[in-house]
């Protein structure tokens, strides 16, 4: 029954199960054939992302984040040429992180850099046509104090500049 004392009910079929998902993402992570970049508790996280992106944009680019370390906000992902991953990811191993498919628990928090807003701005946003970003073993949160944000990541900005897919 709902709130306004109509029930409501929906046969289903015996041994009817949902229909399993109609596309498939790989999530292998690429070949790192280009360049490091290692950013420690209180180094410039944007100008590693900016340093990334200007490399050969055919290449896969990494960025490791000192484990447990706090990075604030906030960064831009900027657009880039090419088809090249830059993967943003702990500096911890990947046997302390869960393995692919599984969802993470707070009780990997230790491990895990955090990116952090200190504002109601997002911690993490994306100009417009930025693509091929991939986190791994990352947090992101705003700081105790924060009482409004309005995004924590932000994809795209929403303005008539982004009307196509490939803007997004």
């Amino acid at each position: 029954m709902n709130d306004f004392g109509i029930s409501f009910s929906v046969p289903t079929p015996a041994g009817a199960f949902p229909q399993p998902p109609m596309a498939f993402v790989d999530t292998t992570m690429p070949v790192i054939n280009g360049n490091t970049y290692t950013v420690n508790a209180g180094g410039d996280l944007q100008a590693a992302i900016n340093q990334a992106v200007a490399a050969d944009p055919n290449l896969n680019h990494l960025i490791i984040l000192q484990a447990g370390a706090t990075f604030l906000g906030p960064f831009t992902l900027p657009n880039k040429a090419g088809s090249g991953w830059i993967i943003v990811r702990s500096s911890t191993a990947d046997s302390n992180l869960p393995p692919p498919g599984t969802r993470i628990t707070p009780a990997y928090a230790p491990v895990m850099p955090k990116i952090v807003s200190a504002s109601t701005e997002p911690a993490l946003s994306t100009t417009p046509g930025a693509h091929h970003f991939r986190f791994v073993g990352i947090e992101f949160m705003v700081l105790p104090s924060v009482t409004l944000n309005y995004f924590l990541v932000r994809l795209g900005d929403g303005s008539s500049v982004q009307n196509s897919l490939s803007q997004v």
